[in-house]
């Protein structure tokens, strides 16, 4: 059995969006196994695998009729005609990775920040803060972040033209003041003009001015495992009111942290506090830094 199983309904005009879909660069298949007669193809849910028949992606699971990857498979294996098909790996979206990959991720990234001083997590705490808006953490001198930047767990960005326009003009033109700098014969000497200037020459005046400056950004483990390491920070680090019971008082306690309440055996109740049952305690009770153990109230 072949392709030509579905001779009778490749002209609907569903099937025609998804044979429009596999003829583009995005679609290029991972692997071919002419062999067997699979493919291997790159989706939001991790790798999907293609046979002419069938596909382990939701759209044929859902509609059990022919998705993208079995059009472009088919095509690749000479079994249906798409036309002119674009090729390019680096259109094609890694593969989503699985929750096995993000919990490793998770534990060799916190092995790497247990070696860091508390202003270093601190100030991963702020770029993992923006990552969380999906924007970049701009940084004046980086040497901070430099251990996770070498092992590829930072990436950084350069961005002349953003950095000035981040910068106050009073503070980028002072600076230019302070190096000496000779702005071109005949240039208004108004800040308007000036910053003009600045702006046409932007690497210039950045590796002037500001020439540590840069864009950060989780990359590598750190950016598979962002949201769970930002957690684990918070409650190691971070600290919330809360209005404790048994003082009938509002104190601060580590972020994400619930009270609880224990009744003994003679009516008394004791209070105290803990972090769900869940990876990142076990990892901050590992490294011996839940700030829970030993509370009191």
């Amino acid at each position: 059995m072949g392709f030509e199983v579905w001779n009778g309904v490749n002209s609907s005009p569903d099937q025609i969006k998804r044979q429009e879909s596999a003829r583009g660069a995005a679609c290029t298949p991972l692997s071919i196994d002419r062999e067997d007669m699979t493919g291997t193809f790159s989706g939001s849910h991790g790798a999907y695998v293609a046979a002419l028949e069938s596909c382990s992606c939701v759209d044929f699971l859902r509609r059990n009729l022919p998705c993208k990857h079995m059009y472009r498979l088919a095509h690749e294996l000479g079994a249906f005609d798409l036309g002119v098909v674009s090729s390019d790996a680096s259109k094609v979206k890694a593969p989503a990775p699985t929750s096995k990959q993000r919990k490793a991720a998770l534990g060799d990234v916190v092995e790497k920040i247990e070696q860091l001083t508390i202003p270093e997590q601190k100030a991963l705490i702020d770029l993992l803060r923006m990552a969380h808006k999906d924007e970049p953490l701009f940084c004046e001198d980086p040497e901070i972040f430099s251990s996770f930047i070498a092992e590829g767990l930072i990436a950084a960005e350069q961005d002349p033209e953003r950095v000035l326009q981040m910068k106050r003009r009073d503070v980028t033109l002072d600076g230019l003041t302070a190096l000496d700098y000779h702005f071109p014969e005949g240039l208004k000497s108004t800040k308007k003009a000036r910053m003009e200037h600045c702006m046409e020459h932007a690497a210039e005046i950045c590796a002037l001015v500001y020439p540590k400056a840069v864009f950060l950004r989780p990359a590598g483990d750190l950016f598979l495992a962002k949201r769970k390491v930002y957690t684990y920070l918070l409650r190691k680090l971070d600290q919330e009111p809360i209005y404790v019971g048994g003082k009938e008082e509002w104190r601060s306690i580590p972020h994400g942290a619930e009270e609880t309440a224990a009744i003994g055996a003679d009516g008394s109740v004791t209070y105290s506090i803990a972090f769900p049952d869940d990876e990142i305690t076990k990892l901050l009770d590992k490294y011996g830094v839940n700030p829970c153990r030993g509370w009191k109230p």
